[in-house]
This record gives C-alpha cells, sequence and structure tokens, in this order.
C-alpha cells in the first residue's frame, strides 16, 4: 500500500493567467511516461572465470538515481502547492508518484527513500503555506520547470 500523504485541499482558487501557464502539463506527463517506460540501467550477473559474487537488480540504483530522488521530493512538492491553490490536476502529482513507484518496481529500501522524499516535498512546503499565495503560485512554476527538466535530462541521457 503507497504511504503517501492525503490531506484536504483549501478552497483558494488560482487565476486565470496561471491555469493557462500550467499548460505545460502534458508536456511533463508525457515526458514522465517516456521514463516510466524507458528500461532501468541495472547489475547483471558475472558468470564465468571471475567468480565474482552476483549483485541482485534490486540492490543496485540506476545511475539517474539521484535524479528520481530529487523527482520524488518534486512531485511531493508540487501535490501539495496544486491542493492548496485548488488546481485541477492536484491528485495527479499523488498519482504519478504512484505510477513512478509501480513502473519502477523498488526494493523496499529504494521506495521507503522515494515515498519519505515525496512526502518531505509535501511536508517542507504545508509548514510555508496555508493558503494559495503569489509565492505558492511562484514556486509551482520553479517546481514545474525543475521537473520537467529532470524528466528529461533522464530520458535524454538514458532513455533508448
Amino acid at each position: 500500500m503507497l504511504l503517501l500523504p492525503s490531506w484536504p485541499i483549501a478552497s483558494i482558487r488560482t487565476s486565470k493567467s496561471f491555469s493557462s501557464r500550467a499548460g505545460g502539463l502534458l508536456t511533463l506527463f508525457a515526458i514522465w511516461a517516456m521514463l516510466l517506460l524507458s528500461p532501468s540501467v541495472l547489475a547483471q550477473e558475472v558468470d564465468g572465470e571471475d567468480n565474482l559474487p552476483s549483485v541482485a537488480p534490486e540492490d543496485v540504483a540506476p545511475p539517474y538515481e539521484d535524479q528520481l530522488e530529487r523527482l520524488s521530493e518534486v512531485l511531493g512538492s508540487l501535490h501539495f502547492l496544486r491542493q492548496i491553490c485548488t488546481a485541477e490536476d492536484a491528485e495527479e502529482w499523488r498519482q504519478s508518484m504512484a505510477s513512478f513507484l509501480d513502473a519502477e518496481q523498488p526494493s523496499p529500501r529504494r521506495r521507503a527513500k522515494f515515498v519519505a522524499l515525496f512526502n518531505r516535498g509535501y511536508e517542507g512546503f504545508s509548514s510555508l503555506y496555508t493558503r494559495c499565495t503569489a509565492q505558492a503560485m511562484e514556486a509551482t512554476r520553479r517546481y514545474l520547470k525543475e521537473g520537467r527538466a529532470l524528466s528529461e535530462g533522464i530520458v535524454n541521457r538514458y532513455g533508448n
């Protein structure tokens, strides 16, 4: 079972200009989908004369692990920020995290780390904002941009 926060949505609306700028979400979701469909780079078992021990794939993180960790935190932040600004896509960020975990199938240790980072992103902003403000909307724009850059970077460097 996914252990992500589920806090109530504040009743503050965003401006129309902010909603139109958030149209880049479709791009991020397309990139996110490509990321989820790309194969993970995992260690392979070594057979033969070297007699090196095999490493279980779930014990080896991909070379883009740091980017995945940061993306987990960004998704948690966006989940909170989009909720307090009552954006239509508020729940999609939590769903994206759940889909990421399902697709990645991380080991229990890695899964716990990703969930903790998602929660840290969420809780970090929940301690700063109790309502949608201009600063919260600016933070949302910045995190959308960062999430897009992380996703594109992973896909461009490690995708097929």
